[in-house]
């Protein structure tokens, strides 16, 4: 069998030139982890994390882009003052002093906070390889509202099907609404999400292991970006009901477990105790 020995130059380049090309491919910084917050509300303080591995190169530069403008650099090899790692631009204002090649701080964002932000990372000489990640971050101006849990009966015997919902009253935009039952997360299949994104709803079996002490506490947490508001609603046993009105009779109620005395027992003792005098 013969070798054509120009067929054979031309698949040992093409070999090497494929070699360069991975190497090439992977040599340089790499971005490993991008955290911009999807959501904010106005005057917040937001932390923008860029984290990157330098092992197969040492960092030329990092750089931070809204809507493809630059308002943040590090360059590690430059002796620029800190002021002057950042650029003025719409809607950003870079608290410098906090800031690093890994984390950049936007204090008190605004309205015109909001938009595409990209990360870039450049590794040193020879290669310079680049690369970057973005996220869009939103602001908005709405306070977060208590949101509102509606569906619950007075009073559920065991084993009764609890259905409840939870609505957000913000109308600017859809906070994160999740449950929880004696402050334990539901199951995946007991949390009902539909169309509405206001509003995510709960079902769930009201077991003998549900109910503490003859009640079970409710919570819905409404978040955007870090702020949290909760609404709570406290679901009672029929059981613990009847107890009640055995302990409490007709002049008395109970409450934790203990006999008080209610309003029309106080009155009807209060002229007894002025003929005794």
């Amino acid at each position: 069998m013969s070798f054509n020995m120009s067929s054979m130059s031309d698949l040992i380049y093409l070999l090497i030139a494929l070699i360069v090309l991975i190497a090439g491919s992977t040599l340089g910084a790499q971005i490993t982890d991008l955290r911009v917050p999807s959501q904010a509300l106005a005057g917040d303080d937001v932390t923008l994390h860029c984290d990157y591995d330098d092992n197969d190169s040492h960092l030329y530069s990092l750089k931070w882009y809204k809507d493809g403008l630059e308002f943040y650099r590090h360059v590690p090899s430059s002796h620029l003052d800190t002021i002057d790692q950042c650029s003025p631009i719409s809607g950003i204002d870079t608290k410098c002093w906090e800031s690093s090649e890994r984390k950049v701080v936007l204090g008190g964002v605004v309205r015109d906070s909001s938009g595409n932000y990209t990360c870039e990372v450049i590794g040193d000489h020879p290669h310079f390889k680049k690369t970057s990640k973005s996220a869009v971050l939103n602001v908005y101006s709405q306070s977060l509202e208590i949101p509102v849990i509606v569906g619950a009966e007075e009073y559920y015997q065991e084993l009764d099907y609890i259905k409840l919902n939870c609505t957000s009253l913000n109308s600017e935009y859809n906070p994160l609404l999740t449950w929880t039952i004696n402050n334990q997360k539901p199951m995946l299949t007991e949390v009902l999400r539909g169309w509405n994104k206001l509003t995510v709803g709960l079902n769930f079996k009201a077991g003998i292991d549900k109910f503490i002490k003859g009640v079970i506490t409710v919570h819905c947490m409404a978040q955007v970006g870090q702020h949290i508001k909760v609404a709570e609603v406290n679901l009672y046993s029929q059981h613990l009901q009847a107890q009640q009105y055995h302990l409490g009779g007709a002049t008395g109620c109970v409450r934790d477990g203990f006999i008080v005395l209610c309003m029309a027992t106080i009155a009807t003792l209060a002229p007894l105790h002025f003929l005794l005098q």
